[in-house]
């Protein structure tokens, strides 16, 4: 997709324009601590990394482990993935936490695993759909 001037992953474009999730400036790459996480998952996940006013997304492909890069601090990440009939993203935003020098491993699993009320729902434009 593109948004503004630049092509996007269409997953990473929802989360960062959802107003509950949006951040005003781009997260640098670089810093202290590492997240690694792991998709058990059958499908791509998309990760909105977040600290204060400031984010980024970034994808982490089925069955696979990414590490990622962090500012030390205190961060907070939004894991979104697709729903069954692929007409929106189940959104989990997991609690904050405090960065200092440190290699943290998080695990995904599918949202149908999760609580309904610990997730949000962003809804997929049909443009935007991928017909099965």
């Amino acid at each position: 997709m593109v948004n503004g001037d630049k092509w996007e992953h269409r997953d990473e474009m929802l989360l960062k324009t959802d107003p509950r999730y949006a951040y005003k400036k781009p997260l640098p790459k670089i810093g202290g601590s590492i997240i690694d996480f792991i998709n058990t998952t059958d499908q791509i996940v998309t990760i909105g990394i977040r600290s204060g006013d400031k984010g980024y997304e970034i994808h982490v492909d089925a069955g696979k482990k990414k590490g990622y890069q962090v500012p030390d601090g205190n961060v907070f990440y939004v894991m979104a993935q697709e729903n069954g009939d692929g007409t929106s993203l189940m959104a989990q935003k997991a609690k904050p936490v405090d960065l200092k020098h440190v290699r943290y491993q998080v695990t995904i699993v599918r949202s149908d695993e999760i609580p309904a009320t610990e997730l949000g729902v962003i809804p997929i434009p049909a443009e935007f759909q991928v017909k099965r």
